[in-house]
């Protein structure tokens, strides 16, 4: 289609969702919102005060509980109290099986009491806590009393409190009171003013425009029984160093969100100096009032709406308009893609969430996400309000993945009917508003948790040999050969569908709240194993049953049907930029708008296009990418192509021992964006991409030195980095930092190891070494080196030189993953 064209389908769809003159006519749609908070440029003048804090003091990071203890019962010889915990820890996040990362409770010795043991009349000989809600639960055995004079210990607590006060941050003003609320299960971006506070700000008003924000006092999350006493807000206009108070807001302590709307119409087509005032009551103690997205806007009777509808670990085989007839898992989504676009060949960039998030919502690698723009922040720029509702803990705030929605809410493992409830609420309060929502759903992904109503569509009687909750860690047990596999396997699938059709009754609430206007995207980020290749799960390989997603567009200018050329979730981001006209994120994707209108040349240079893969989660890195109907990756030191067309199960590897030819590797470079090198490359033992290793080294050794190494970053800086110390490779564990389970080096050429090659490790007691020349000392052979490997050492310290190719990007920084969110990985099995 002609770029024209295209101009006119996005035109066209503008104007219907505009303004309407007397007769009918359409007018031009209103200008963008414009945002306060994003506009720091503004910002005339601040004033704030010197703190909120009872006599200045800060917030204490430890507390008594007040009690009184509430007997709760008695069984099998233990007894339940309850009382008030002295934190809020839902300002930090939650945990359903653990207790909020940092918390302790201590006995009047300081002695600290353990987390929820107790369980059995087996173990009482001390108390032991736990937490349902804020209220917490002590179990001793029966006949004793709670313990007197019991402490909660809670830094995490006080630090949230702390921040809040002007007097104890050592923010800048503008930093301080532009910000985001920190509230993990409800982080909204907006403009602290705790009171009393000022704000002025320089502003145009468009014809017709309103302020708008959403208003509440934070409240405390350290119950020291201070408290605030309420406070007013107010909206006022400074003209010509007279005040013109235009309406204000009366904010009690504990209450809600209250939406404000402030009309600006008198002030049509001036600049003015807009005030926002906060005033204490009686007192200023604790008056946090917080300001969520003040926007000047325009309401609109018809605004533009994005729906992102993403659901965790879906598998494209198993949603029924891709065909899937075992189970009717769908009919929702069945009857809603009738009039949608559907791709059939749409892939995933990585096999877990994270780096697939990552590459939808920026359309570029993940590799980049530091350091490149994102579609919501487009989307933001453009005026609307972008908010994400998510129940992964790989998409909280500690991997950037709240960064660009003005609204963002976490809940752990949030079930589909409380997301559901969740985005009806938003988009009932953004009637007149430009609005981009994306909500995910995590129903499918392990464990099982579908409702009682669902729980037995298909799945029958539970396995004998899988009791209690359907976890990663039980069934990554599971060998292939297992005998008691032929009734876990099919006993699974079903539960997995049942999740699949929960959620699906649940979108189907949602859709019903759209227009046919609204741009509606349906997506997964990957899906899932059932022993197809000896595994289960996903994350830890790059076949289809993990990279082939579902991919389904409703939208205006979009026409109905079904795309067989081949795309990936990079191209989202430059689609829904072009079918709402904004401005495109920095994208290497492409859009798909024309896709539907059988443009030849797009539909060619769709099949053209090399699209990568890779970055996986456990195991062997592998990398690769799609050649039209051919497949082909490195996975490990391991080749391999399969012709898709023919072998859709993966079942007959094509690739020869030889390594990729110039031309693949050439391929992938331009399907990642970055170099791709033959290497040598060193993999320790393990699943995580950290090995066992806390100590010692690991020194690679080549006659001819080697000028660069490089490793794969794990989920938080625990891994040591590889350095280059006079020609050899040398990485160093200790201070916390682990030896990482793969690295790689460049200079010689790969080939068959010479006889001076070595590869020696360190384990902090004795020395393990390996070359062509000695098969290794006394203490530990290994085995001596030929043209495909070198191994030394065994168990924990066992690791295999081999020859392979690895990418080498400009990676994005490390992260550092708060205690609460490793909390939530380890209940998830992903992490130790």
């Amino acid at each position: 289609m002609p770029p024209h064209c295209l101009c006119i389908l996005c035109c066209t769809w503008a104007l219907s969702a505009c303004e309407r003159d007397p007769h009918g006519e359409p007018l031009a749609p209103p200008p963008p919102a414009f945002a306060l908070t994003i506009h720091p440029e503004s910002l005339l003048r601040l004033d704030l005060p010197e703190g909120n804090r009872p006599d200045g003091a800060a917030a204490s990071s430890e507390l008594p509980v007040e009690g009184p203890w509430e007997p709760m019962g008695t069984k099998d010889g233990v007894s339940t109290f309850a009382a008030e915990l002295p934190f809020d820890q839902v300002f930090i996040g939650e945990s359903t099986r653990s207790a909020p990362a940092g918390m302790k409770v201590l006995d009047e010795n300081r002695r600290e009491v353990s987390f929820g043991r107790n369980s059995s009349p087996k173990d009482q000989t001390d108390p032991s806590w736990r937490l349902d809600g804020n209220i917490i639960t002590l179990r001793i055995p029966e006949g004793r009393t709670p313990p007197p004079n019991l402490r909660v210990k809670y830094p995490a607590g006080a630090r949230w409190m702390n921040q809040l006060d002007p007097a104890l941050t050592a923010a800048s003003e503008q930093e301080f009171a532009l910000r985001r609320t920190g509230l993990v299960h409800d982080d909204r971006e907006g403009l602290l003013l705790p009171a009393p506070s000022t704000s002025t700000w320089r502003v145009v008003i468009p014809a017709g425009a309103e302020l708008h924000l959403d208003a509440k006092i934070l409240p405390p999350a350290v119950l020291d029984g201070h408290e605030s006493d309420g406070a007013v807000v107010e909206a006022l206009v400074l003209d010509s160093g007279s005040e013109t108070l235009l309406d204000s807001l009366e904010l009690e302590p504990g209450e809600g969100w209250q939406g404000w709307s402030v009309d600006l119409d008198r002030y049509s087509g001036r600049e003015i100096e807009l005030v926002l005032r906060s005033s204490p009551g009686d007192r200023n103690e604790l008056d946090y009032v917080f300001l969520a997205e003040p926007i000047i806007h325009v309401p609109r009777a018809e605004p533009r709406r994005l729906v992102l509808i993403f659901v965790d670990t879906l598998r494209r085989d198993h949603v029924g308009f891709y065909g899937y007839q075992k189970h009717a898992t769908t009919p929702e989504l069945d009857a809603w893609a009738e009039d949608a676009v559907v791709f059939d060949n749409a892939h995933a960039f990585s096999p877990w969430t994270l780096p697939s998030v990552q590459a939808l919502l920026s359309g570029r690698e993940p590799h980049s996400w530091s350091s490149t723009d994102t579609l919501q922040q487009a989307l933001r720029d453009g005026g609307f309000t972008t908010a994400f509702l998510c129940a992964n803990p790989y998409l909280k705030p500690a991997f950037g993945m709240s960064d660009g929605w003005s609204q963002y809410r976490f809940k752990f493992m949030a079930d589909a009917e409380h997301q559901v409830d969740a985005a009806i609420a938003i988009l009932e309060e953004h009637k007149k508003r430009d609005l981009a929502l994306m909500v995910q759903f995590m129903d499918p992904h392990l464990p099982y948790r579908e409702p009682m109503p669902f729980r037995g569509l298909w799945a029958g009687e539970r396995p004998p040999a899988l009791p209690g909750l359907v976890t990663r860690d039980r069934l990554v047990e599971i060998e292939p050969e297992d005998g008691a596999l032929a009734k876990i396997k099919p006993w699974v699938i079903a539960r997995y569908d049942q999740n699949i059709r929960y959620v699906d009754d649940q979108i189907g609430r949602l859709l019903r709240h759209l227009d046919d206007d609204d741009v509606v995207v349906f997506f997964s980020d990957h899906g899932e194993e059932f022993w197809e290749h000896g595994g289960v799960e996903h994350g830890h390989t790059v076949y289809e049953e993990l990279l082939a997603v579902p991919l389904a567009i409703k939208a205006p200018g979009m026409n109905p049907g079904r795309v067989d050329a081949p795309v990936s979730l990079i191209d989202v981001a430059p689609t829904v930029a072009e079918l709402l006209a904004i401005e495109p994120p920095s994208a290497r994707g492409t859009s798909l708008v024309a896709s539907t209108a059988q443009s030849p040349e797009l539909l060619e240079a769709l099949s053209q296009r090399p699209l990568a893969f890779g970055q996986t989660l456990y195991g062997d890195e592998a990398w690769g990418f799609y050649d039209g109907a051919t497949k082909r990756f490195v996975w490990g030191a391991e080749q391999h192509e399969y012709d898709l067309s023919t072998d859709s199960n993966e079942e007959s590897n094509l690739a020869t021992d030889r390594s990729m030819a110039e031309p693949d590797i050439a391929a992938l470079e331009q399907a990642l964006g970055c170099p791709v090198f033959p290497v040598w490359r060193v993999a320790g033992e393990g699943l995580r991409k950290s090995t066992k290793q806390k100590r010692g080294s690991v020194t690679l050794s080549h006659p001819d030195g080697f000028t660069a190494t490089w490793s794969t970053a794990g989920i938080r800086a625990e891994t040591a980095e590889p350095a280059i110390v006079e020609g050899r490779v040398v990485v160093q564990a200790g201070g916390g930092e682990r030896i990482p389970r793969e690295f790689y080096a460049i200079g010689p050429p790969t080939g068959p190891c010479p006889s001076e090659m070595s590869l020696v490790v360190d384990t902090g007691k004795k020395t393990l070494r390996s070359s062509a020349g000695d098969a290794g000392d006394d203490e530990a052979r290994g085995s001596s080196c030929d043209s495909r490997s070198v191994e030394v050492g065994k168990g924990a310290y066992r690791y295999t030189l081999t020859t392979s190719i690895a990418p080498r990007c400009e990676v994005s920084t490390q992260t550092e993953v708060d205690d609460q969110t490793l909390e939530q990985l380890r209940e998830l099995g992903y992490i130790e």
